[in-house]
């Protein structure tokens, strides 16, 4: 692992107090870290409500810092933030 991936200093956080927001290509915040990522989907696809992930992990160290990103990879491997 690489622990210097960062959302950066504008995160969608920043949006909620009036602030603007945009991730860009996170492809490279990406190769940084853990990622699973499916074959493309067939078709346009809602996501609706909020996505939810179970992740369950072992571990020696004191403490743990852990961020899930749901993005969607174009066809030229471009990352883009789609809610985290």
């Amino acid at each position: 692992m690489d622990y210097s991936a960062s959302s950066g200093t504008t995160t969608r956080r920043d949006n909620a107090v009036g602030g603007g927001f945009g991730y860009g290509d996170m492809a490279a915040n990406d190769s940084k870290g853990l990622t699973y990522t499916t074959r493309p989907l067939p078709g346009d696809t809602e996501v609706t409500g909020h996505p939810t992930v179970h992740l369950r992990v072992s571990s020696t160290a004191p403490d743990g810092d852990f961020f899930v990103y749901l993005q969607e990879v174009d066809s030229r491997g471009a990352s883009h933030y789609v809610t985290d």
